[in-house]
């Protein structure tokens, strides 16, 4: 299940929110680690299902791909089961952006 930002700072306490507040005056140092790892494992991780068929990918298989894309401040991961996926993906990517 995914949270936004906001829901998830609804669902803190009191003592939470005041750790993280003085965290941040302090430099954010902790908090920075945390949120560093966090993306690490997340990037480190392929999705579970191929994003073109929806085949389930096996984590050990070397056929799977991983395609990042978006502007910097918006990155997008889509994971595929072999290169077939990947070409039909890109294909309708393409023709998504001459529209």
């Amino acid at each position: 299940m995914k949270y936004r930002l906001r829901e998830v700072m609804d669902a803190l306490e009191y003592e939470e929110l005041l750790k993280m507040k003085q965290d941040l005056e302090s430099g954010g140092f902790h908090l920075k680690r945390f949120l560093g790892e966090k993306l690490r494992e997340q990037e480190k991780t392929h999705l579970e299902q191929c994003s073109n068929c929806h085949a389930d990918l096996q984590p050990s298989s070397t056929n799977n791909l991983t395609l990042v894309f978006g502007p910097d401040d918006f990155r997008k991961k889509a994971s595929f089961c072999g290169f077939d996926c990947l070409e039909y993906f890109l294909k309708e990517l393409k023709e998504i952006k001459r529209r």
